[in-house]
């Protein structure tokens, strides 16, 4: 397992966490640069970060994220909801508008790493 973790995660810092690893410019996977909740099977950036921070995993290379994530944040410090996850029966909040259990994962990442 720990094996395992570690090629993960050795693959998520080759990628800057959500970019190509040949052009450091694009977004690696379609969508991976939206926030979104919840994540069902195809996670976004801010979750990955998060999972990082969660196994105190320190490194240069998700600068690009972190950026990523500041650049999203509102005046208001809050962030958007900016995908729905599909096949939901309910709603978790307002494409295009605050929310608040994105809005407290970035601020967590945000506090761990700055």
């Amino acid at each position: 397992m720990k094996s395992l973790l570690k090629k993960c995660v050795e693959f998520i810092l080759l990628h800057n966490v959500c970019f190509r690893s040949k052009d450091k410019e694009r977004i690696m996977i379609n969508k991976i640069d939206k926030l979104t909740f919840p994540n069902m099977y195809k996670s976004d950036f801010l979750e990955i970060l998060w999972l990082l921070m969660r196994e105190n995993i320190k490194s240069d290379t998700i600068n690009p994220a972190i950026d990523l994530l500041k650049s999203k944040r509102l005046s208001n410090d809050n962030w958007n909801l900016e995908r729905m996850a599909n096949n939901l029966t309910t709603t978790i909040g307002v494409v295009k508008k605050a929310n608040q259990f994105i809005t407290k994962k970035a601020s967590e990442v945000l506090d761990y790493y700055i």
